[in-house]
This record gives structure tokens, C-alpha cells and sequence, in this order.
């Protein structure tokens, strides 16, 4: 338990203003050869998910000036959308749930 007292931890700003959060993560090594690290992998996931969702807002707002002509595109923007932060919303329930079963370990 004092190790974890000790760790530093990154706080990544919100991209997006009106939909502000905040995520924690702690600071770790970076992996060694060419793999990418836990850390930017889930902040491009976040990232990825946010973009998506700023796309169906600007897709509605078109739609709604009559710029946008094919509601094809708004409809898969917004099942995209939803399906990403389905997919982030879970992915966030399990490394919750991870990390308070790490917690509960006793040592």
C-alpha cells in the first residue's frame, strides 16, 4: 500500500470543454521495443471516441442548417458513436473493477 501512496500519477485535461472528466493514471515505464504503452493506448481510445462524438454533433448541426443532404451518413455517424462509447464505457467498468479487486489484495 505505501508503494501506491508514492506513484505520481498524469492528469489528462478533457478535449472537449462541455463534456468535461478527468482520468488518473498512474505514471509507468514505457514498454520496451516498438509496443505502445497501456497509458496511450487507452488516452487514443478516449480520444477516438471523443472525435467520434464531436463528428455526430457537427453531422446534426448540418442537417439542421440543411448543409447536410445524405441523413445516411448522420445515422452511421451516430451508431458509430453510440457503439464506441458503449464500448468505453465498459471498458472503464472492468479497469475499475480491476483495480478495486487490486486493492482489496491484502499483501
Amino acid at each position: 500500500m505505501s508503494e501506491l501512496n508514492k506513484m505520481q500519477f498524469n492528469t489528462f485535461k478533457p478535449i472537449d470543454p462541455e463534456r468535461s472528466f478527468t482520468i488518473n493514471v498512474p505514471n509507468v515505464e514505457q514498454p520496451k521495443g516498438d509496443a505502445p504503452s497501456f497509458q496511450s493506448v487507452l488516452s487514443s481510445a478516449v480520444g477516438k471516441t471523443n472525435d467520434s462524438l464531436k463528428n455526430v454533433d457537427n453531422l446534426a448541426r448540418q442537417l439542421a442548417t440543411g448543409e447536410l443532404k445524405n441523413l445516411h451518413d448522420l445515422t452511421i455517424a451516430q451508431l458509430k458513436a453510440e457503439t464506441m462509447l458503449k464500448l468505453t464505457t465498459q471498458v472503464a467498468s472492468k479497469l475499475t473493477s480491476a483495480a478495486q479487486s487490486i486493492f482489496q489484495m491484502q499483501v
